[in-house]
């Protein structure tokens, strides 16, 4: 694919819709009784209020829409970046949604997100590689257990191109590779976070490197994700024998069993996220006598780096090598906290200069941070267009993402945030798992935007924005949740907002819990404004108006069009106890 500039300095989202006064009315319909009780309806206030009665007099003026019932206006969806969520969203949306004109914007020169981006030495996945794929798409070919990150980055890519939504992508410029050489030198690292985990055992291997490892945290390193699995059957190391890749693309049905192996095991340690529960003091048992064995040649660094805090507090990391890396001749396990970086080393507080060659620096990432570029939206609070008591003019004032996570990134079941409509996001406050795979969640947020996204395009929304309320609600949710679990215990962790501590990285549940919280959405929980009202073009007020000209399109087309007695199409109940039903034995509630 030739390379082409990236995404505009600025992303500005704007709106003319007068969502405060949208919201006036939905507070006044909320707080009204349903006169069911014997208590009539209070008035609204607003200017804007429908009427109360459903007796509207013939003379009400509305000419039916010229168009079928599913009702395919065109639409401009933006994505941002081209990762496991963009590449997701690039093949879901063309499949489920019609008349969509679709942009994946990713600034990087190729495909694949952080994947493509992080490529230091021993870069991989640190849960098992049959959890962490598409669960359309099963990669029987993953070399290990712990996929490394360029096979990850190949997988993006190459799904990406299997369902074309490399059609979608605009890539950034083409650069040249650089590549660092750390043979023969004094390397010093900081950290001990996932990336140094996986960094330390790599640079230790090289030939005449002299490793200095800077620890200031204390951390657990867990048994390996999987390996109770691994164990039964009769493998040893992580690399994935071309024999059993073999038997995984030749027997579907062995594969579909370990596929599933994998992700109930995932699945089955919640339990160790909530404080006091018997996995959770297992685990801290069970982690401890880990830790001392595989440090067995230094004590004393298993002393320095055994925590008081839980399990999970930190994001785990199995961390094959890590330990005994730390415990061979060539490195040098360092705690005492740095006070500068000098042209020839590292100085501690003990005054001591560490004299190094290369300094790799895996202090973490800005996970807590807004997008890079600019979100911008039109805020209206503080015109007159709100008070209908005032002259309305078209003034307004702006305000960013940024202003508004200055304190808190908040956000409604970590997909939307009030005050900027038609802005969803992917792996936006509160997305992480703490325990299970990750990629369920990525495609459970997609489908819910795809849904949201073909609402607006049916029901003619100009603006669907999270009500202010719902997103109080969902925080208020969430700090509820953690205070019972290890994430909220005294320890440094991304999963933390930097200002005042409280959990923003992390979903409030197991994975299991967020596929149904997104599985159907709450609709009443947004504030529309519609095609056709408050000065713009169509229909003038009438909500219904999607409802087209009395036409299917599967009529227009003038193919199936019985396509409901399709076999694939048919939900047939079991005689007599349709509650018996394999498939709603297994998810129920309207699957």
């Amino acid at each position: 694919m030739s390379a082409v500039p990236s995404l505009p300095e600025s992303l500005t989202v704007r709106s003319d819709a007068p969502h405060e006064d949208v919201l006036r009315r939905i507070d006044s319909a909320n707080h009204a009784t349903n006169g069911l009780n014997g208590h009539a309806n209070k008035p609204t206030t607003s200017a804007h209020a429908e009427p109360s009665s459903t007796s509207l007099p013939n003379s009400a003026a509305f000419t039916l829409r010229q168009a079928p019932v599913e009702n395919f206006r065109p639409l401009r969806v933006i994505v941002v970046g081209a990762g496991y969520s963009g590449v997701y969203l690039g093949i879901r949306l063309p499949e489920r949604l019609r008349n969509v004109q679709l942009r994946i914007y990713e600034k990087n020169d190729g495909i694949g997100g952080t994947w493509w981006e992080n490529r230091y030495p021993g870069c991989a996945c640190d849960i098992p590689s049959h959890s962490y794929q598409y669960s359309f798409e099963p990669n029987k070919d993953w070399s290990s257990l712990y996929a490394p990150a360029a096979e990850i980055q190949a997988y993006i890519e190459r799904t990406a191109r299997k369902y074309g939504a490399d059609r979608f992508i605009r890539l950034g410029h083409e650069v040249k590779e650089c590549r660092y050489d750390f043979t023969n030198k004094r390397v010093g690292v900081i950290g001990s976070g996932s990336s140094a985990i996986q960094i330390i055992p790599r640079l230790q291997k090289l030939p005449g490197t002299q490793l200095s490892c800077f620890i200031r945290s204390k951390t657990w390193i867990s048994p390996p994700f999987g390996q109770e699995m691994w164990d039964k059957l009769g493998l040893t190391g992580f690399t994935i024998p071309d024999e059993l890749k073999a038997k995984f693309k030749s027997d579907p049905e062995h594969y579909h069993k370990f596929r599933l192996a994998v992700e109930e095991d995932a699945n089955s340690i919640h339990d160790v996220t909530i404080r006091g529960t018997p996995m959770n003091v297992g685990a801290k048992k069970a982690f401890e006598d880990h830790m001392r064995q595989r440090l067995a040649a230094k004590p004393e660094i298993f002393d320095a780096l055994l925590p008081s805090f839980s399990p999970g507090c930190r994001r785990l990391t199995p961390g094959p090598g890590f330990l005994e890396a730390l415990t061979e001749p060539n490195v040098s396990f360092i705690t005492d906290p740095i006070t500068g970086i000098e042209p020839r080393g590292v100085r501690t507080k003990d005054g001591k200069l560490h004299g190094i060659d290369a300094l790799v620096c895996a202090t973490g990432f800005h996970v807590s941070a807004p997008p890079p570029f600019p979100v911008i939206v039109d805020d209206p609070s503080n015109s007159s267009q709100n008070d209908p008591t005032k002259t309305k003019t078209k003034q307004s004032t702006t305000r960013t993402l940024r202003d508004h996570w200055r304190h808190r990134a908040t956000s409604y079941l970590s997909l939307a945030t009030d005050g900027f409509p038609n802005l969803f996001m992917m792996l936006g406050p509160n997305s992480a798992i703490g325990s299970g795979s990750l990629t369920m969640m990525i495609e459970s947020t997609g489908d819910y935007i795809v849904r949201c996204v073909r609402k607006i395009q049916r029901d003619n929304v100009r603006s669907m924005a999270v009500n202010p309320r719902r997103v109080r609600d969902f925080t208020q949710y969430v700090d509820a949740y953690f205070a019972g679990t290890v994430f909220a215990e005294e320890c440094r962790s991304w999963y933390r907002s930097g200002h005042d501590g409280r959990i923003t990285g992390l979903w409030p549940g197991s994975t299991n819990h967020c596929i149904e919280a997104l599985r159907s959405p709450r609709w009443e929980d947004f504030v529309y404004a519609y095609v056709g009202e408050d000065g713009g073009d169509g229909e003038e007020g009438n909500r219904m108006a999607w409802l087209g000209d009395g036409w299917s399109q599967k009529q227009r087309d003038g193919e199936d069009l019985a396509f409901y007695l399709y076999p694939e199409f048919l939900d047939e109940p079991v005689p007599g106890r349709p509650e018996e039903k394999e498939l709603y034995k297994v998810r129920p509630f309207s699957y």
